[in-house]
């Protein structure tokens, strides 16, 4: 670590400059996320989920279970992009590590990297700014560098090996047709009146030739509802059935010989771990830029704010 920053230190200074402007648009953004699902929880209490616990076997909406060795895998790799990035950032602007290393918290793997405190405090304000705000941005990167891998290298390659199968969805919402007509949570979509429903680009075109108030026959994969269309709340023009949290429904191929099958299943593990590396990622990368005490965030805000209220009191000695 300290060969490297000091290699490419000059580069390593511009990098942490750029990442305290990333930081502080990514800290405006987490609060106004987390105040904005606030206001949705008391305004629209069924509709808001846009804020989850993520742990191992907790259910997040919209996306799955997070398996327990996925969460250990991810968090120790995240963990020391994240500390990893704050000691580089902190030796090439020329500030000593007192320690380096890993730490188990039960069967969690984690690692840490203690800068010098003291004169971390005692350096500028630029230097401070660019260690603290290292560790999360870095995460933030990580985490577009691994959806981009999911986008360009993985689903292109199990896209070989499945087809599209319909549209599933988590649950009904109380009180729609879906409900009314007794669809039940976790089934998968195929047809919507006369229309086959094999992705959303399928369920979009139906949209647009269906309207609220016609009764339509909708099939799963094991059943037959009818229902009456309901008029979309946020486009009463527009036809509403009551289900959330909709996903694309992909099967595997079934003439796939049993290597091909075998091949797709250590892809898949991959591709799925990848999915969580980029969730947890982004999402432990936001949180630390929350400005709450020992939080990066925090330490950001709380060194603008003593600079402030010194520059506050030299202004009123002045005058």
């Amino acid at each position: 670590m300290k060969k490297f920053a000091e290699k490419n230190s000059e580069l390593i200074k511009i990098l942490g400059y750029i990442g305290i402007g990333i930081a502080y648009i990514g800290m405006f953004f987490i609060c106004y996320s987390l105040i904005a699902e606030m206001i949705k929880a008391f305004t629209k209490p069924v509709a808001s989920q846009g804020v989850a616990l993520v742990l191992p076997g907790v259910n997040i909406p919209g996306v799955g279970v997070l398996p327990f060795w996925y969460w250990i895998i991810s968090i120790f790799i995240i963990a020391t992009i994240h500390e990893g990035a704050h000691g580089i950032v902190a030796l090439a602007n020329g500030l000593k590590i007192k320690s380096t290393g890993i730490v188990l918290f039960g069967p969690i793997l984690g690692a840490f990297v203690e800068p010098d405190e003291k004169k971390l405090r005692k350096s500028s304000d630029v230097k401070q700014y660019s260690v603290y705000s290292a560790g999360p941005v870095s995460n933030i990167i990580t985490a577009l560098v691994f959806i981009l891998v999911l986008i360009f290298v993985f689903t292109p390659i199990q896209s070989q090996y499945l087809y599209d199968a319909g549209i599933t969805y988590e649950k009904t919402i109380p009180g729609t047709p879906a409900e009314l007509a007794g669809m039940q949570p976790k089934e998968t979509i195929t047809m919507i009146g006369n229309h086959s429903i094999k992705t959303f680009n399928d369920l979009a075109k139906a949209n647009v030739l269906l309207k609220p108030g016609e009764e339509i026959e909708l099939k799963t994969f094991n059943n037959t509802y009818v229902l009456t269309l309901a008029e979309n709340p946020e486009d009463t023009s527009k036809p509403y059935i009551g289900v959330s949290n909709l996903q694309e429904k992909k099967n595997l191929k079934e003439d796939l010989t049993l290597k091909q099958r075998k091949n797709y299943g250590v892809i898949s593990w991959f591709s799925e771990l990848f999915k969580w590396l980029y969730l947890l990622s982004l999402g432990i990368g936001l949180f630390n830029l929350l400005p709450l005490g020992p939080l990066d965030g925090g330490q950001m805000i709380r060194l603008s704010i003593s600079r402030i209220i010194k520059s506050k009191k030299k202004a009123m000695k002045t005058c």
